[in-house]
C-alpha cells in the first residue's frame, strides 16, 4: 500500500513538473520588447469641420484614409463621410435602415486597391463602394460566426475578421476557438486562427468584456493581432503561420480590479465604473513610412460609457520597430484615426455640435 501510495505522489508531483515546464518553455517562447523612446510625436496641422443643421457628423465610429480622402462613419447618422485631405466635405453615402445601400449599425471600414468596404456588423452585411464612391453591391458574411466589431483588413486576396464560431452549451470549449476568421475576396469562409489566450480560461470580468482581437496588416503581406485582454503581439506571416509572440505593458496600463460579474452587471453605472478602473486596447495601424507597428490604448472615464463620449479619457499610442521592441509610449490629445501611408498619424481631438477637429501628426526620429 504504502509503494502505491508513494507512486501515486510521485505521479501527481511529477505531473505537477511538467505543467510547470510547460508554461515556462511557453512564456520563454514571447519575446519581452525592450523600451528605448527613440521617437517624438509632432503634430504639423490641426483641420476643422464646421457642422451645418442638414449634415451633422457627431459621435465617429471609424476614420480610414484612402484614396486621398479622409474616410469617417457616425453613430448619429450611419453614413460614410468623404472628405478631401484639408477636411473639406466632398460626398456622404448610405443612412440608416435595413435596405441594400443603408446601415443598421455604424459601420466599419476597411480597403484594397479597388474597393471601399463597410461592414454593418448587425446585419452581418458588406456593402462595397468604388474608387468614386458608387455603389457596387451587397455581400453577407458567413452566418455562422460571431464579429466582435473591430476593423477587418484585406491582405492579397483574402479578408481578416475579427471573430470566432458561436459560444457552446459548454463554454469551456469557446476557448479553443480561434479568434480571427480568414475570408476569400467573396467573403467565403477559408480557414480560423489565433486561439484565445489561456487568460480567457479564467472568465474574469476584464476577460469578458475584452473578448476582441485588434488585427493589423504588416509588411510583406503579414499580420499583427492583440486580444484585448492580454499584452501578447502574434506576428503571422503571409501563409497565417505565427512568426513571433512579443509582450509589452504599456504605460497607460491599470491593471483590472477583481470584481464579480454579477455586481458589474447590476446597473449601467456599476458597469461604467468597472470601466473606468480598466485599460482598454483601442486601435492597430502601421506607419509604413517608417515601419512601426501602432496600438492605441485608452482609460476611458465613466462618462465614456454612459454618454457615449469617446474623448472623456486618456489615449496612448504605442510603436513598435522591426525588432518588435517599444520605440515610443506616450499619451495623445485625442482619439487615435488611422496613419496614412506618407507616415502622417490623424488624432481626433475634437466632437462638438458646431464642429470635429483633428491634428495630423509625424513621426521624429529623436537625434
Amino acid at each position: 500500500m504504502k509503494f502505491i501510495k508513494i507512486v501515486k505522489i510521485t505521479s501527481i508531483v511529477f505531473l505537477f513538473v511538467i505543467i510547470i515546464i510547460g508554461c515556462s518553455k511557453q512564456d520563454s517562447n514571447i519575446y519581452v520588447s525592450s523600451y528605448e523612446k527613440n521617437y517624438e510625436l509632432q503634430v504639423i496641422d490641426t483641420l476643422t469641420y464646421n457642422n451645418s443643421d442638414s449634415l451633422y457628423l457627431g459621435l465617429i465610429k471609424d476614420f480610414e484614409v484612402w484614396n486621398n480622402n479622409i474616410l469617417i462613419t457616425d453613430h448619429v447618422l450611419k453614413k460614410l463621410w468623404v472628405f478631401d485631405l484639408n477636411f473639406n466635405l466632398i460626398q456622404t453615402f448610405g443612412s440608416e435602415g435595413r435596405g441594400p445601400q443603408e446601415f443598421s449599425f455604424a459601420p466599419n471600414i476597411f480597403t484594397n486597391n479597388k474597393n471601399l468596404f463597410l461592414i454593418d456588423y448587425r446585419l452581418k452585411k458588406v456593402v462595397i463602394l468604388d474608387k468614386n464612391y458608387s455603389y457596387v453591391k451587397s455581400i453577407r458574411l458567413p452566418s455562422e460566426f460571431n464579429y466582435w466589431m473591430e476593423k477587418p483588413i484585406s491582405i492579397g486576396k483574402n479578408i481578416y475578421i475579427s471573430g470566432s464560431k458561436p459560444f457552446p452549451k459548454n463554454i469551456k470549449k469557446f476557448f479553443d476557438y480561434s479568434t480571427i476568421i480568414k475570408l476569400d475576396k467573396h467573403f467565403n469562409y477559408v480557414d480560423d486562427f489565433f486561439k484565445w489566450d489561456n487568460y480567457y480560461r479564467k472568465e474574469t470580468s476584464y476577460s469578458y468584456y475584452n473578448r476582441f482581437t485588434i488585427i493589423v496588416e504588416g509588411p510583406d503581406n503579414t499580420l499583427f493581432a492583440q486580444q484585448g485582454a492580454v499584452d501578447n503581439i502574434a506576428h503571422f506571416n503571409n501563409e497565417d503561420k505565427l512568426l513571433k509572440t512579443f509582450r509589452y505593458k504599456p504605460k497607460l496600463y491599470k491593471d483590472p480590479p477583481d470584481i464579480e460579474m454579477s455586481e458589474i452587471m447590476k446597473s449601467i453605472e456599476a458597469t461604467a465604473k468597472f470601466g473606468a478602473m480598466t485599460t482598454r486596447l483601442f486601435a492597430g495601424d502601421y506607419n509604413k513610412k517608417d515601419d512601426l507597428l501602432l496600438f492605441s490604448y485608452v482609460n476611458w472615464k465613466e462618462e465614456s460609457w454612459t454618454a457615449k463620449d469617446k474623448l472623456a479619457g486618456e489615449y496612448s499610442v504605442v510603436a513598435f520597430d522591426a525588432s518588435y521592441n517599444c520605440v515610443f509610449d506616450e499619451k495623445i490629445d485625442g482619439i487615435f484615426g488611422a496613419c496614412d501611408d506618407k507616415g502622417i498619424l490623424y488624432v481626433i481631438i475634437d466632437e462638438k455640435p458646431l464642429h470635429v477637429k483633428i491634428t495630423k501628426n509625424v513621426f521624429k526620429r529623436k537625434k
